[in-house]
């Protein structure tokens, strides 16, 4: 089974560099993409409806802003956009999609650079969503997305210069470890444990046109 994982901040955006193009080359089972930027009804009808796929997205109520999709050619039994918590669930950040063999989650975690405020929802929000994942200890789960923090050194050009910085804080990166050891696998890094390679994600607490900044979008 092939699962694609895309920050395309901005569906409409990105529809109009050949989306459907790039998506139909890629032949996935599953894609997931993250910051669509769009609710349901803002979503270009050719790209909801690619012949195949069936179409699940989760908007934040705030327009313009947030938001996951997926499109799967299996259908799942069921379904859940969001999370059951009143203020961490507003802003489109999760897609749940139960499969027979496997439960799928495409997160957008919160990025933490904008203020003290929002470095506190991402937190709350990382503590909620592994609180909650405990209860499926004894499922497979895939959990791909963006999640705005790079893990290890390993995973950015210049860790020293940003280690103060929202994305790779000491008290980011204990969340993901937390993830980890409660029995999750880095996917990427499973396979790919050398330097310098970040299997072509960029914009972790640089210039998002610097090609060597970092890997913050994950699949576990």
């Amino acid at each position: 089974m092939k699962i694609v994982s895309w920050n395309v901040n901005g569906i409409r955006a990105i529809y109009k560099k050949d989306f459907t193009v790039w998506f139909k080359d890629e032949t996935a089972d599953i894609v997931c993409v993250q910051e669509t930027k769009a609710g349901e009804t803002q979503f270009p009808k050719d790209i909801k409806e690619i012949g195949g796929y069936n179409f699940y997205c989760s908007s934040a109520e705030k327009k313009g802003y947030s938001g996951v999709a997926v499109w799967s050619k299996i259908k799942p039994d069921f379904v859940n956009a969001g999370i059951e918590n009143k203020v961490l669930g507003n802003e489109g950040r999760i897609l749940r999609l139960d499969f027979k063999d496997f439960i799928l989650f495409n997160v957008y975690f919160p990025n933490g650079g904008a203020s003290r405020e929002r470095l506190k929802y991402k937190m709350e929000f990382y503590d909620y969503l592994i609180k909650y994942l405990k209860q499926f200890k004894n499922k497979t789960v895939v959990m791909c997305g963006d999640y705005n923090t790079a893990h290890f050194s390993i995973d950015l050009a210049r860790p020293k210069e940003n280690e103060k910085v929202s994305g790779f804080m000491p008290e980011e990166r204990e969340k993901l470890d937390n993830l980890v050891s409660s029995g999750f696998i880095d996917t990427f890094r499973y396979f790919n444990k050398e330097p310098d390679n970040y299997g072509g994600i960029i914009n972790c607490c640089e210039d998002q046109r610097d090609t060597k900044a970092g890997r913050i979008r994950k699949q576990v």
